[in-house]
């Protein structure tokens, strides 16, 4: 009869040992797959702050242009939901405010002067406010690289 409670022993070990590696091996899947998640997300917002400034840059160097101006609002728009998203699987919120406020600076440069019913004609390549949205757009760059780097930090 002892020999029995041994092999029940045992077998209850085994299976709580297996439960508790179960549970940590699922918590790590998801914690890399919101990571993956944050790190895809922060490459596309990257990319799309680039193709927004040359899109910004044209516009502001050419006649006034009603279809590239929506076509600029939505992409600002689009970016600031995707931005704003991120809060969904990153508790980091001080990141996320910076990538915010970067995106809304973004959106302030572009669309703030010289656009719409503004638009009375070409800027010069160095305009301050040609600079000015390059900067701007580098900044909301930095700081989506940094959101993406810091999910691989050292503790």
């Amino acid at each position: 009869m002892s020999e029995f409670w041994k092999w029940v022993g045992q077998a209850v070990v085994v299976v709580i040992g297996w439960a508790v590696v179960h549970r940590l091996s699922a918590a790590r899947d998801r914690d890399k797959a919101r990571r993956e998640m944050v790190v895809k997300s922060a490459d596309q917002l990257i990319d799309a702050l680039g193709t927004h400034l040359s899109a910004a840059h044209d516009y502001h160097l050419k006649a006034r242009d009603v279809d590239a101006e929506l076509k600029i609002k939505m992409a600002i728009q689009d970016m600031a939901i995707r931005a704003q998203g991120l809060s969904d699987v990153l508790k980091d919120e001080q990141a996320l405010a910076t990538c915010r406020a970067e995106v809304a600076l973004v959106r302030r440069t572009v669309t703030g002067q010289h656009f719409e019913d503004e638009h009375e004609g070409a800027l010069s390549e160095n305009a301050p406010q040609v600079q000015a949205i390059a900067d701007a757009v580098l900044r909301a760059k930095r700081a989506f690289l940094r959101l993406k780097h810091s999910q691989f930090a050292l503790d």
